[in-house]
């Protein structure tokens, strides 16, 4: 991976499916959440959430099922709260891209994060992986209009970064974020997390 990445000047990477192994928490904190609420779930809609927001999927559910004493606020915090418990008590960190990373930055690559993620869920995870000071530049779905997989957060990460969308490559899993990354003129690496 290493000598693909020498022609670029940044290095933008993704955080669920890339930095921390976190798609099986948002799964079983979608349908905890659900069954807290008393929201019915119809497991076909799991895909059409799998790429939203966090607060894009609550207004999905809300819309879909609406509810009369929980506010999206309620129900938002009380996904974030599972969220921060599952990252904080389990082994999720990925520990080779937490090292590519960690090399990167000593090589003088500009690093950037764009995540589909609340803040404070990245700072969580961050936090675990000993990288909260390591990225220059970091961009979450608290921070765009539009995440992915519209182009807005990686173009908005390019722009603080103060580089051309040619010149940094990104690190992404998902179909949605790849789509992403290549709208927004980036060249992409699909990683898979080693089972």
């Amino acid at each position: 991976m290493e000598t693909i990445l020498k022609q670029y000047k940044a290095v933008i990477f993704d955080m669920d499916g890339v930095i921390v192994n976190s798609l099986g928490f948002w799964k079983r904190t979608e349908e905890k959440m659900l069954q807290k609420f008393g929201i019915i779930k119809d497991l076909s809609t799991f895909k059409v959430t799998e790429s939203m927001s966090t607060k894009e999927a609550i207004l999905f559910w809300l819309t879909k099922y609406p509810q009369d004493n929980i506010t999206s606020t309620d129900i938002e915090q009380f996904v974030i709260d599972e969220m921060l418990l599952l990252i904080r008590s389990n082994d999720c960190i990925n520990n080779e891209i937490q090292s590519l990373i960690l090399k990167l930055n000593r090589q003088s690559y500009l690093l950037g994060l764009a995540t589909n993620s609340p803040k404070k869920i990245m700072e969580a995870v961050l936090e675990k992986a000993n990288l909260k000071t390591i990225f220059n530049v970091i961009v979450t779905a608290d921070d765009v209009k539009q995440v992915k997989p519209n182009p807005e957060i990686y173009l908005k990460t390019a722009q603080l970064l103060n580089i051309l969308s040619n010149e940094c490559i990104v690190v992404e899993d998902s179909d949605y974020g790849i789509q992403a990354a290549k709208n927004a003129g980036m060249d992409v690496i699909k990683y898979y997390i080693k089972k």
